[in-house]
């Protein structure tokens, strides 16, 4: 069936590029037999053919951190009638005209502001500790806060299986890990800042410990995934460098790694983690308030290269 994707904006610079909404949308729905029709970089959308009717739409939709609407395209002959589209935000709704023909819009997935407002991290509250008492506390304060499309992004081109036993050992405020145990994840949430204790707590359903992820209290080879935001602070930078061996040591044979990262750590970060055996798979660009750039990197371990992975970009 032929569907409109309307990705979100991009405004001055900054939120998401065409190709990274573009790549999301792919991992998510390449495996529904996905053909591009069109692709309308400027006007931040996709034309595509889907082998999914309507009903079936929306439960993937709804893990899809970049994409706003997912529209239904019906097509019939146009035979001169007037024709009145209501206009919803971006996108049209209704019959109108295209050239010879009439098409009908008719939104079958449109993401929740609300739903994404209310956990967006400046929103959110958080349970930390601070001089004694257990208080609720907003994630961009305190340096800790991840988009909760963020998180919806990372989980998709991460593409695990349901049964992934998944660690987050920079936890913060539980972004990555709340939206892990969203998907049904086992996942465990790790930091070195004991006032993260008690939200962590929370967030994790009780799986989590207070660490530095320089000496993980895990046995070696025990998680599938890690998926994590290391803190994009510079007195960080070196301890996040530091502490990759350890995470490649909990990581199982066949394990892999994504994790958000500053653009000034692309280099170093992607090194050490060749070394250990990791190969570049994804990166995606994304851009932040200030004219920061970031990257979502995955690294799969132990592959041959040029071996097939579907919706898999290789990076040399």
């Amino acid at each position: 069936m032929k569907y409109q994707i309307v990705f979100r904006t991009n405004k001055g610079g900054l939120g998401i590029d065409h190709e990274t909404a573009r790549a999301e949308f792919l991992a998510v729905f390449s495996r529904y037999g996905l053909e591009i029709l069109e692709d309308l970089y400027g006007r931040r959308r996709m034309v595509v053919n889907i082998n999914l009717p309507p009903e079936r739409i929306t439960a993937p939709g709804s893990n899809l951190g970049y994409t706003q609407a997912i529209i239904l395209m019906r097509e019939e002959p146009y035979l001169g009638e007037e024709l009145s589209p209501e206009k919803k935000g971006r996108w049209y709704v209704g019959w109108a005209r295209q050239s010879e023909l009439k098409m009908l819009f008719t939104e079958i997935y449109v993401q929740d502001e609300e739903d994404r407002l209310s956990n967006s991290p400046d929103q959110r509250g958080f349970l930390i500790e601070k001089d004694g008492q257990t208080i609720k506390a907003k994630g961009h304060k305190f340096h800790r806060g991840l988009s909760p499309l963020d998180a919806k992004f990372m989980f998709n081109i991460s593409e695990l299986d349901s049964h992934n036993v998944i660690l987050d050992p920079f936890a913060g405020f539980g972004g990555i890990v709340l939206e892990g145990r969203r998907r049904g994840f086992s996942i465990v949430a790790s930091d070195i800042d004991e006032t993260l204790r008690p939200g962590l707590a929370e967030a994790s359903n009780g799986k989590c410990v207070i660490c530095d992820a320089n000496h993980l209290p895990f046995p070696t080879a025990s998680f599938d995934a890690i998926v994590t935001e290391p803190s994009f602070r510079r007195i960080h930078r070196e301890f996040t460098l530091a502490a990759l061996p350890e995470l490649r040591r909990v990581l199982k044979s066949y394990g892999r790694i994504t994790l958000l990262i500053s653009e000034g750590m692309y280099d170093a970060v992607t090194e050490i983690l060749i070394q250990l055996g990791g190969m570049l798979t994804s990166k995606y660009l994304l851009r932040r308030h200030g004219g920061l750039k970031c990257y979502v990197l995955r690294f799969d371990f132990n592959l041959v290269r040029n071996q097939h992975l579907p919706n898999t970009l290789f990076i040399t």
